[in-house]
């Protein structure tokens, strides 16, 4: 088990088709730009785990990019520090559960295995174009944002060159099943990774029952299982 005071790397392999809601751009090259996604505390609703879900319709999802390249499966790596409550272990199977939750609901390959070496001496603590596609903890600047996307987009190529996630050290991950006065890390996951998956955020709150609901809180895990119109989004990106 190791302890997150100790800087370490898990490296997954995913599917992600990058892509966020464009809450801000930033030219990094000539012809790319950083789009920047944000979670932020709101109207999550902890209990809606007890509602039924309706079936999909057009409103249940929004699609962030039409035709940006991504080559899958991509490799994240995935930083575990910050937080001495966490193993890396938790902190892996969490991601990766976010992920399988993604892959289960398409035929594209989305998912492939994953390694868990350690990387000594090594952290992140911004989101950054380096070539590597970063998931850590870190400190985010804004007040009530519990997590950053951000990828990089060439529009010369349509590609997707880099993405990373940042989850904010203000909060206290965990599992919001055991303990629901946490931000459960599985749950905003899967919500981020919706992001990369090419689904941008849904702000009606009638729509709290979605994964791609563009709010949380903690105790809130109603994000770790997609619902039908998650399921849409998926399939009219990757087909079913």
């Amino acid at each position: 088990m190791l302890n997150l005071n100790k800087i370490s790397a898990i490296a997954l392999i995913v599917a992600v088709m990058f892509a966020a809601m464009p809450l801000a751009l930033l030219s990094t090259q000539s012809d790319i730009v950083q789009i920047t996604h944000l979670i932020t505390l709101g109207n999550a609703n902890p209990e809606a785990t007890t509602k039924a879900k309706p079936a999909p319709t057009s409103a249940d999802y929004k699609l962030s990019i039409n035709r940006g390249k991504t080559d899958i499966p991509v490799t994240l790596t995935l930083y575990t520090t910050n937080d001495d409550s966490l193993s890396a272990e938790f902190v892996a199977d969490a991601i990766t559960l976010a992920a399988q939750e993604w892959d289960k609901y398409t035929s594209a390959n989305l998912l492939s295995n994953y390694e868990t070496p350690t990387v000594a001496g090594k952290s992140v603590a911004a989101v950054t174009l380096n070539g590597e596609n970063a998931v850590f903890f870190g400190d985010y600047s804004q007040d009530g944002v519990i997590a950053v996307a951000s990828y990089w987009y060439s529009r010369a190529t349509r590609e997707i060159v880099e993405c990373d996630i940042m989850f904010d050290i203000d909060f206290q991950w965990g599992d919001a099943k055991i303990n629901p006065s946490l931000m459960d890390l599985q749950n905003i996951a899967t919500h981020e990774l919706g992001h990369f998956f090419n689904l941008a955020d849904m702000y009606d709150d009638s729509k709290d029952y979605l994964t791609m609901f563009g709010y949380s809180g903690e105790g809130d895990t109603e994000k770790r299982s997609l619902a039908a119109g998650d399921i849409a989004g998926i399939r009219k990106v990757f087909g079913v």
